[in-house]
């Protein structure tokens, strides 16, 4: 007796992320938690192998996946120089303080 649920989670794609799990994640749109696939599972058979026994099931899962919508990623801010800031700065390594006269 096959049986469904229709599920909405959110699919996050970051390409240049260090690990494989920053680089895609699943996650539920009200919660932001990841799902537990043994768990919805469990939970959508539950009324069919109630009563029944503990024990191993075999089962079939399909997934049947359709993009709803979809949000570009915003381009991130380059990475200040910090070469140039420490040269062009008011504040000097040298021994001698700069300076800056204010006119009132």
């Amino acid at each position: 007796m096959p049986t469904s649920e229709t599920k909405h989670y959110v699919l996050s794609l970051s390409p240049t992320a260090r690990s494989i799990h920053e680089r895609q994640s699943l996650t539920d749109p009200l919660n932001y938690k990841t799902p537990d696939l043994a768990s919805l599972v469990a939970e959508v058979l539950s009324p069919v192998i109630e009563g029944q026994p503990g024990g191993k099931h075999l089962v079939k899962v399909s997934i049947q996946v359709e993009i709803l919508s979809s949000e570009a990623k915003h381009e991130t801010l380059p990475t200040p120089d910090l070469n140039w800031m420490a040269t062009n700065s008011l504040i000097s390594p040298s021994s001698e303080p700069k300076t800056t006269e204010i006119a009132y």
